[in-house]
């Protein structure tokens, strides 16, 4: 069991006074960047950690303190003792602190502590968090605004995940997962997407959609993504087809229900591609360059064209939503081209790994649904031989959740492996594994006729070896992981 976090504003700090705060498991990628931006903002910043991680030597270059292992010591003397999600209960530095009288606070309320120091930018949504609020901390930074942020990944155009400024803003990666989001006290609410998703925190959809809905409310300006059209309005795919229980209904991105139960519609602007959209989405052209579209700003009645280095409609999306948010607040139009002129992206995100033996390998961190389909159509821009698509499904109760959402998601690939779940530090539960994923899309390809092969391997060694066997000249093959098969394309240059 885990230690849950508790929402509501006497959880929140003061911290405009310098306090002595210790973070528990301080390599995490949140956990670090929350670390940094503490530091820069003039806390004394110490953290423990018992993985040896790449990331500490650069906490401890930046004057933190990084305990290699956890003790019940290293909570004396602090004035705050700061936990994720992922930390237990009976952690030894969390019973330690109890047992001092020792402040205890969550990540998300520490970024909610810290939300009340700035117009914070907070952006939420299940998919493209990292990517926009990358974005819109570099459209920021170029327009000389000098913003603080916390981001889920490294920006490399910044060169950190975190960092404090004197500017008026601090842009967040707002993390729904845990329902910590609803901490914020944002300026500028973001929702980029809306996907069943972390089902095993809310109960059900209704109760996800419920949260975002209220961090929209709490929010002064409202900057929302509705996500791509169906099918028979569009040529654009169709994004994130969902089941909830018997009930079919299309969760493409299109958050219907938090606009029709947002409470203060003022300043709520809507991104996408439908005619009504505030900032609309047209003229998308993929090259060798990257992508290029248009943007529609309605209050203008005018067509900005932007350019990005990236591939496929999601990351258009992606960049859209960011330039939306920008404009949104009267940032300089060319500060928010020259930006997305030259973001290359952010880690494990589409990232290529290499080509060898004119094989092209591509790693990406999709685990849903609707991240995976528009990942896949991506790949398929490259115009390859085939695209071979590797999948690790994330989390038993996730899968549990979930599962037949995958069943149409793999449409555009010509190979698809399934391996068995990554537990993400999860027990087991019976009857759930990779096959379960394996079986809705191999059904859905035989009832639809494709001629996509799909073949579920559990084993990792046999996988490598398959793989081997059949990758040829001019395929792409694509990893799709939040887990440890990241590292898979490596192995398989290392042995062709």
């Amino acid at each position: 069991m885990n230690v849950s976090p508790k929402v509501g504003t006497n959880s929140l700090i003061d911290l405009t006074e310098p306090k002595r705060i210790h973070v528990v498991g301080v390599g995490g990628t949140g956990m670090s960047a929350l670390a940094l931006v503490l530091n820069e903002a003039g806390h004394r910043i110490s953290g423990s950690e018992i993985k040896d991680l790449s990331i500490l030597k650069k906490l401890e270059a930046n004057g933190i303190q990084v305990y290699k292992g956890q003790s019940a010591d290293h909570v004396t003397d602090k004035d705050v003792v700061v936990y994720s999600t992922a930390i237990p209960k009976d952690n030894i530095e969390i019973v330690s602190a109890v047992d001092q009288s020792i402040p205890l606070r969550h990540r998300g309320e520490i970024l909610g502590s810290l939300s009340t120091l700035k117009d914070t930018i907070g952006v939420a949504g299940t998919h493209g968090k990292s990517t926009i609020t990358s974005l819109i901390t570099l459209i920021l930074h170029k327009a000389n605004e000098m913003p603080s942020f916390v981001v889920g990944s490294e920006i490399n155009e910044v060169g950190s995940s975190a960092g404090w400024d004197s500017g008026r803003y601090l842009v967040l990666e707002a993390d729904e997962s845990d329902g910590s989001f609803l901490h914020l006290k944002s300026y500028v609410g973001v929702v980029s997407s809306v996907e069943p998703d972390h089902l095993e925190y809310y109960g059900d959809f209704f109760h996800l959609q419920k949260a975002f809905c209220k961090f929209l409310s709490d929010s002064k300006i409202k900057v929302v993504g509705t996500g791509f059209m169906d099918q028979e309005e569009s040529d654009m795919p169709l994004i994130g087809d969902g089941k909830n229980g018997n009930a079919k209904q299309s969760y493409d991105y299109r958050p219907t229900e938090i606009l029709d139960n947002v409470v203060d519609r003022q300043n709520l602007y809507t991104v996408g591609f439908r005619p009504s959209d505030d900032f609309r989405i047209e003229n998308v052209v993929f090259d060798e360059d990257g992508s290029k579209f248009s943007l529609n700003i309605k209050a203008e009645k005018a067509s900005q064209n932007f350019e990005i280095m990236l591939y496929g409609y999601h990351n258009v999306y992606n960049a859209a939503v960011s330039a939306a948010t920008a404009i949104a607040l009267g940032i300089d139009l060319k500060a928010v081209k020259s930006a997305l002129n030259i973001f290359g992206g952010i880690s494990r995100r589409f990232e290529f790994r290499g080509v060898k033996n004119d094989i092209t390998f591509i790693d990406d961190y999709a685990h849903l649904p609707g991240e995976i389909r528009p990942t896949v159509h991506a790949a398929k821009q490259l115009k390859k031989q085939r695209t071979i698509v590797v999948f690790q499904p994330h989390r038993y109760t996730r899968v549990k959740s979930i599962y037949r959402d995958f069943a149409e998601a793999f449409d555009e690939a010509d190979v698809v492996y399934i391996t068995d779940i990554y537990s993400a530090g999860e027990q087991p539960i019976p009857g759930i594994s990779g096959e379960l994923v394996y079986d809705v899309v191999k059904d859905h390809f035989q009832k639809t006729q494709k001629i996509t092969q799909a073949y579920y391997i559990s084993s990792r060694a046999e996988l490598i070896q398959e793989l081997l066997n059949v990758i040829d000249k001019d395929d792409i093959v694509l990893t799709l992981t939040a887990g440890d098969l990241t590292t898979l394309p490596d192995e398989i240059m290392e042995r062709m």
